[in-house]
C-alpha cells in the first residue's frame, strides 16, 4: 500500500510539473513578437512589416555587410516620421545603411510590450539581412530619444548575451524610471557603448543634459551637444550623428 501511495504521489507531482511547464510555454508564446518578411522585398523604398518598416539602400547587395540604424519615432508619430522628415532614406543610400523603424504600440514608447518588439525586430533584421554586427546604431528623438536611453538597460540578447546595438544617439529625451533609479544609486547599465546625446538649452528641465553628465561621470564615451533652441532636431543634426557614428572604431 505504501508503495502504491508513493507511486500515486510521484505521478501527481509529474503531472503538476507538466502543467506548470505547459502554462509557461503558452505564456511565452503569447509574449512572443512575430516578424515576417513581406512577399516582395523592395530596394530603395520602405518595406512595411508588422510592428514597423525597414529600408534597404539603393544598390543593396546580399554579398556585403551593412550598418543597421534603428530609428525610434517621437510621440504619436508613425514609424517612418523621422525617415521622411529628415530624408534618412537618402542618407542611407549615400552612406550604405539599412534602416529599421519599429512602431510603438501606444501613443508613446512603453517598456511593455515595446522592448520585446524592438528586440524581436532587431534580431529579425540580423537574421535575414547582411548586418554588420559591430555597427548597429539606435537613435530616436523626444519619446524615441527617451526610449533609446531606456534601451541601454536591455542592450543584450538574453541567451547569448550579445549586444543588440553598439552605439546610440538620443535627442530631446531623459531617463526613464529604471535608469533614473540607477542614477540615484550611482550605478550604470552594462555594457557601455559610445553615445551621442543632444538637447535644447530652452527645453524644460533639459533632461538630456542630466543623463549625459551622469554617463560621462560613469566613464562612458559620450558626445554631448546642447543647441540653443527648444524641443526639436536642429538642421544637420543627423548628418553630424552619422559622421560621428561612421568614425567610431567599433
Amino acid at each position: 500500500m505504501a508503495t502504491k501511495t508513493g507511486l500515486i504521489k510521484t505521478i501527481s507531482t509529474a503531472i503538476a510539473l507538466i502543467l506548470i511547464i505547459t502554462a509557461a510555454l503558452i505564456q511565452t508564446n503569447r509574449n512572443t513578437v512575430s516578424c515576417e518578411l513581406p512577399e516582395t522585398i523592395k530596394v530603395g523604398s520602405l518595406n512595411r512589416i508588422k510592428h514597423g518598416a525597414f529600408y534597404l539602400p539603393k544598390g543593396y547587395s546580399a554579398s556585403k555587410l551593412y550598418p543597421l540604424i534603428i530609428v525610434l519615432h517621437p510621440m504619436g508619430a508613425t514609424e517612418d516620421r523621422l525617415i521622411r522628415q529628415f530624408e534618412l532614406d537618402k542618407i542611407a543610400d549615400k552612406r550604405g545603411y539599412i534602416l529599421l523603424a519599429p512602431r510603438a504600440t501606444k501613443l508613446v514608447w512603453e517598456e511593455d510590450p515595446d522592448i520585446k518588439t524592438i528586440l524581436a525586430m532587431t534580431n529579425f533584421m540580423k537574421n535575414n539581412f547582411p548586418i554588420d554586427q559591430r555597427r548597429v546604431l539606435m537613435t530616436g528623438f523626444s519619446s524615441g530619444g527617451h526610449f533609446t536611453l531606456t534601451m541601454l538597460l536591455y542592450n543584450k540578447t538574453f541567451f547569448n548575451r550579445k549586444q543588440l546595438f553598439t552605439a546610440f544617439a538620443a535627442g530631446g529625451g531623459g531617463a526613464g524610471y529604471e535608469l533614473g533609479l540607477m542614477m540615484e544609486r550611482d550605478e550604470t547599465p552594462e555594457p557601455q557603448v559610445p553615445g551621442y546625446i543632444y538637447w535644447g538649452a530652452k527645453e524644460p528641465g533639459v533632461p538630456g543634459k542630466e543623463v549625459s553628465r551622469y554617463l560621462i561621470e560613469q566613464g562612458w564615451d559620450i558626445i554631448a551637444h546642447e543647441h540653443d533652441g527648444y524641443h526639436y532636431v536642429p538642421d544637420g543634426e543627423f548628418q553630424t550623428i552619422f559622421n560621428w557614428f561612421d568614425a567610431l572604431e567599433l
